[in-house]
């Protein structure tokens, strides 16, 4: 094992990791993780340090073992320790919720019809014993939409609305919302009406992280005090202070197609140029006494204020954390190991919070610094350039195409896309953030400090207007380009790990001559062809109806070999973002070839595999009847079996004469039904045994019909 001598953290984060992941599948007890925990401990200090005289060549394995134990559970520990509801005072376990004592702990956030924050439940009041309880546990706070609230990070509020649980997804293959924020220790939600809260109580006390916040704020303000346009001012506040809220999903799209997201996203680039720029502001303190010791010191704190400035995002730690182990490295004279920090990063973010290994931006992160560190320089040898200055391009070359081949896996598993210019793209957007940085700071410095600086200040924010509106203009160019992203890109989660494994073993052959490689490879690429095509033709051998969940709308769709018809409201019809957030990821997933979009109202429909005319709708195997208007009495000698009747826009349906003329599985009212037009009418079905499914309530309504056993064998695999 001398291949893993050089690399002590990387052997310690190792079973880490592997107790973090494993840890909901193995489902230990705490008292049992515990117990292990206390035996493994001790076994390995009495190893150590009072059996080293049996310590021999053939049981040399004993260290390690008992070692990657330990840390193993320690793994599944930390997912237990970092689980909210595993405390004794969270507030679910409350039975007497009057009133809750909410300190707000996140910025308030303006959306459409409300203000988003989030609070930490303090206290809880019960009526019936009049006291108040000390009680933890986080929630989502959405304020009624008013111009006078003022609240700041760390104020106090007393509510009494009552709180609801995250929503599950609604559609098909949608945004797990209530995961990402389970992930994040968050179950419940409330909405405050003006009546429902008060303030009881302003940040008083000094806290890093309210400094943190209300210094962001300040920033903020003085990025708005340059009156730039909208987009330069959200890409400067995305792009100096991690602050993205600003930008709109159209310009989001435009950077990620043009494969210039990432420098939206603070990440090492920022953290570097804030370091290069204390260093050298600092520089003069190496001539006092102590004062390289002190220098030190400040860097790193001004680099980690500005990593709680621009959220604590984990690639924002994770570069944090390498910088200051380079910094104390260097301040100590010893020379680092850039795997060792990489490694000891990921171990100590994790020990803070081990669901980032489920962060997107955690896996981005540390997957494009692996492939830098591992492939950047082989890369860069391969090409043998002598001239400086055109090394300096080969090196943003190979940096490019190692942090790509590193991340486009995961870019393709969770956004379904690859832009193909992005080596062209970075080749200028890299240099022109580094001047954006540089003027933003300036500008920043400037109004900080509070003095104008005349020509110094306009030139500053003149540089800093100019060279984003450059950027923008050179974004939108690159994403209008002819075949400039590869879109609706599927990767089963197998094919993940098998796109990563073809990419370390192409490097391994080709950069290092690893030849051992070549048959796990070869194998590789076939595992990763043939389940291709097994979820290929899984897809086309499937029929699949939905009634989407889509607020105030009537939507339906009809999805056969890969091709499907879209049945809605001219409402939802002409809402393309709203189309976009529904349909999307199920249609990317569904493998959707050939898409046709109709109005409901459409008659007589026909395809090769649905026909409709009036309210029947006939879906291969499936006959369904829309109600969106008044049903004209039939008279039929005996009801007309079908499976499903939706009912939508509130229409009135006699449920007695509806069972006279069909015989039905369930009965479906969509999305743009209101929930007190049909509440009779649902206690009228309960009474009637009739089997309802409200969109409204439940969700999306989903079926399929497997037509191919290979569809069945899918849902065993994954």
């Amino acid at each position: 094992m001398r291949f893993w001598n050089p690399y002590p953290m990387a052997r310690l984060l190792f079973p880490f990791l592997g107790g973090i992941l494993l840890a909901p599948w193995l489902r230990f007890p705490i008292a049992t993780t515990m117990l292990l925990l206390s035996v493994f401990g001790l076994a390995l200090c009495f190893w150590m340090f009072f059996l080293k005289k049996y310590h021999s060549y053939p049981l040399r394995w004993l260290s390690g073992f008992f070692l990657n134990s330990l840390l193993f559970l320690i793994g599944i520990f930390s997912i237990w320790e970092t689980t909210p509801t595993n405390k004794k005072d969270h507030y679910s376990y409350f039975k007497q919720n009057d009133s809750y004592l909410i300190e707000i702990n996140s910025a308030l956030i303006e959306t459409e019809k409300s203000i988003k924050t989030s609070g930490e439940i303090v206290a809880i009041y019960s009526a019936e014993d009049s006291v108040w309880e000390a009680s933890s546990g986080q929630i989502v706070i959405y304020f009624q939409k008013q111009e006078k609230i003022k609240l700041n990070f760390g104020d106090k509020i007393i509510s009494t609305a009552r709180l609801n649980p995250i929503n599950r997804v609604q559609n098909p293959y949608a945004f797990d919302f209530r995961n990402y924020l389970a992930l994040k220790g968050i179950y419940h939600q409330c909405y405050l009406k003006d009546k429902d809260w008060i303030l009881v109580e302003t940040a008083s006390r000094f806290h890093l992280s309210i400094f943190a916040h209300n210094l962001r704020n300040k920033l903020l303000d003085l990025l708005k005090k340059q009156n730039y346009d909208e987009n330069t001012h959200a890409v400067a506040a995305a792009l100096l202070l991690g602050y993205d809220e600003y930008l709109d999903d159209e310009l989001r799209s435009k950077y990620s197609g043009s494969g210039a997201m990432h420098i939206l996203c603070v990440s090492g680039l920022h953290v570097g140029i804030i370091y290069m720029i204390a260093n050298f502001l600092l520089g003069f303190l190496v001539r006092i006494k102590y004062g390289d010791t002190l220098r030190v010191a400040l860097v790193l704190g001004i680099i980690w204020i500005y990593a709680m400035i621009t959220g604590l995002a984990p690639s924002v730690m994770r570069a944090s954390f390498m910088f200051s182990f380079i910094i104390v490295a260097q301040a100590f004279q010893r020379k680092g190991n850039t795997y060792n920090s990489l490694a000891a990063s990921a171990f100590i973010l994790l020990l803070i919070n081990p669901n980032f290994i489920y962060n997107i931006g955690f896996q981005l992160s540390y997957s494009a610094v692996f492939a830098i560190l591992f492939i950047q320089p082989q890369l860069s040898q391969f090409l043998k350039i002598k001239n400086s200055f055109l090394k300096k391009i080969g090196d943003l070359i190979t940096v490019s195409i190692a942090a790509q081949l590193g991340t486009f896996p995961f870019a393709v598993y969770y956004f379904h896309q690859f832009p193909n210019y992005f080596l062209l793209t970075n080749l200028w957007v890299i240099p022109l953030s580094f001047i954006v940085l540089c003027a933003g700071i300036a500008v920043l410095l400037i109004g900080i400090s509070g003095f104008s600086l005349g020509f110094i200040g306009s030139l500053s924010s003149a540089t800093l207007f100019y060279s984003v509106r450059i950027l923008n203009k050179g974004v939108e160019l690159m994403n209008n380009l002819p075949y400039a992203v590869l879109e609706n890109l599927v990767l089963s989660r197998l094919q993940l790990f098998l796109l990563y494994f073809i990419v370390l073993g192409l490097s391994m052959l080709w950069l290092y001559k690893k030849r051992e490689w070549l048959l796990p490879l070869l194998f590789s690429m076939l595992l990763f062809v043939s389940d291709s095509l097994l979820q290929s033709i899984i897809s086309s051998d499937s029929n699949t109806f939905i009634v989407y969940k889509t607020t105030q709308y009537s939507a339906m769709d009809f999805i056969s070999a890969q091709k499907n018809l879209l049945l809605g409201d001219s409402a939802f019809i002409n809402d393309k973002q709203k189309q976009k957030f529904v349909l999307k990821e199920n249609h990317v997933k569904s493998r959707i070839e050939e898409s046709v979009v109709q109005q409901t109202g459409t008659t007589p429909l026909l395809s090769d595999y649905l026909y409709k005319e009036d309210n029947l709708i006939l879906f291969q195997s499936l006959r369904i009847l829309f109600i969106d208007k008044q049903l004209p009495p039939k008279i039929t000698p005996k009801p007309l079996e079908i499976d499903y009747v939706v009912v939508a826009k509130n229409t009135k349906i006699n449920l007695p004469n509806l069972l006279r003329q069909y015989r039905f599985k369930c009965l479906i009212f969509d999305s743009s039904n209101t929930w007190w037009r049909i509440k009779k009418l649902k206690e009228e079905a309960a009474k009637l045994e009739i089997e309802v499914w409200d969109v409204n309530e439940k969700g999306a309504f989903v079926f399929v019909e497997k037509t191919s056993p290979l569809k069945q064998f899918n849902e065993l695999v994954y």
